[in-house]
């Protein structure tokens, strides 16, 4: 059963990193809700993966290119690469933090770049904010925008 487990996970995590493309917002107030239900689950199940020791390539190598589009490969790894080079973040902090990139992405319609500075200050705030999600979020679009690039 154990070995079952981080099987299931991957297929699992595969599919939700895989979705369906959801349809773009059509107006600014659908933006947030888009960017959290596009993060949410795909970033939690990554992290389960890594904290369970899945390598980020079985992610990769596992999936399905051709049913779920270039698009979403790139989303996916671009998630990815977060999840894993950010072992110290929890998928809370990881998916806020996702959700936040999001609705800057669709501001700016480009990905944003970060400095370097903002994986500790990330850290800073899941260890500051820890049991409060409005303030964790908060703090997250505060480091999110004194970090930004450009």
């Amino acid at each position: 059963m154990k070995a079952i487990y981080p099987a299931l996970l991957l297929l699992v995590a595969a599919t939700a990193l895989a979705q369906e493309p959801l349809s773009p917002p059509s107006s600014p107030q659908e933006v947030p809700a888009y960017c959290q239900k596009r993060e949410l689950q795909p970033t939690t199940l990554a992290v389960m993966g890594r904290d369970r020791g899945i390598p980020m390539q079985q992610f990769v190598d596992g999936f399905p290119v051709a049913q779920a589009g270039f698009l979403a490969m790139q989303l996916s790894v671009s998630r990815l690469n977060d999840v894993y080079e950010n072992p110290r973040l929890n998928a809370l902090t990881l998916a806020i933090f996702r959700s936040a990139s999001c609705i800057e992405e669709l501001a700016r319609r480009s990905p944003p770049r970060y400095k370097p500075e903002l994986r500790e200050a990330l850290v800073e705030c899941q260890n500051i904010s820890a049991g409060s999600v409005r303030d964790l979020a908060e703090c997250v679009a505060n480091a999110s925008d004194a970090n930004i690039i450009g």
